[in-house]
């Protein structure tokens, strides 16, 4: 997860570059990103009991603070609901809850990696989404390369 996360990162860097590039005002250049650029992981077992990963996740959100993580809740004593929940980076750099959708049942009925990601798209914002699985990596030189490729359909 952590060379998906860090590759795909590299997208981010490379609108900064470009922007440079193309002279845009330095204190302009960080909310330009944040605009054009949006990376969601979908790790529907985070917090999950008996899940063994959950502090590595937490320092790739330590690591990369544009990262946002999409959980599935499962039912407890406090919450006796399905829910999907979006957690971002906080000023502290842990993880808060900004929002949360409850469910009217159980959302994984088939295999577990589609309905994840489509558990995630409920966050994503654009015209453009990339679903990427575990495992992947890009590169700077990739993220260089997205901007012509966006410009083919628009």
């Amino acid at each position: 997860l952590f060379r998906t996360v860090r590759g795909f990162a590299s997208y981010a860097d490379a609108l900064r570059l470009l922007a440079r590039i193309e002279g845009v005002p330095e204190d302009e250049i960080e909310p330009l990103v944040r605009l054009k650029y949006e990376h969601v992981v979908s790790a529907q077992v985070y917090r999950a009991p008996g899940y063994t990963m959950n502090a590595d996740i937490e320092d790739l959100v330590a690591q990369f603070p544009h990262v946002k993580v999409n959980i599935m809740e499962r039912p407890t004593e406090e919450s006796p609901e399905f829910a999907i929940v979006k957690l971002e980076r906080g000023a502290d750099g842990k993880h808060k809850q900004t929002h949360r959708i409850r469910l009217p049942g159980n959302p994984i009925i088939g295999e577990g990696k589609p309905e994840n990601q489509n558990m995630a798209l409920t966050w994503c914002r654009g015209n453009y989404i990339q679903t990427i699985d575990m495992n992947q990596d890009a590169h700077l030189s990739e993220g260089i390369k997205v901007r012509n490729l966006l410009a083919i359909y628009n």
